[in-house]
This record gives C-alpha cells, structure tokens and sequence, in this order.
C-alpha cells in the first residue's frame, strides 16, 4: 500500500519540531479539505522555481541558459522576463 501523505508530512512536522498537537491538527484539517479525493501534488516549487529564474533574468542570463538551468522551456521564460525586470 502506498504510503499516506498526510502522515507523512505530520511526521516531518514531529522530525523538525513542531508541537504534536499542532502535527494532529494539521493533519486533522487536511483529511477534512481532501479527505477521499484525489488531491494532485506538484512535484515541483513553482514558487521557488520562478524565483531562481527571476534572479537569473536579473542577472543577465540568456533565456536559454535560465530555461535550462530551473528546466522549463526557453519560451517560458521569454513569456515571464517582462514581469521579472
């Protein structure tokens, strides 16, 4: 069976800290939102992704190269350079 992702990330919580009973209500609330759904997980950061890009773009870099170095297609990043700089 695979593994639960919601006692996953309450253990992670536990490793780093983070107080049992704010683990269980975390995780109380997740299974209460997505409970019996099938709930898609990004296997990516998008957020810390553009960021690395924006900081690219800001530095002068070809789009390219940023489109390579946080793996997206270099039009992507053309689309996205205006609203970064």
């Amino acid at each position: 069976m695979a593994p639960d992702v919601v006692s996953f990330i309450e253990g992670e919580l536990r490793k780093r800290g983070v107080e049992p009973s704010v683990c269980r209500a975390v995780s109380a609330a997740a299974r209460a939102e997505f409970g019996g759904s099938s709930t898609y997980i990004r296997s990516i950061d998008r957020e810390a992704r553009d960021a690395k890009a924006a900081e690219l773009v800001k530095l002068g870099a070809s789009a390219k190269l940023v489109a390579r170095e946080v793996g997206v297609h270099p039009a992507t990043i053309r689309r996205k350079r205006s609203g970064w700089l």
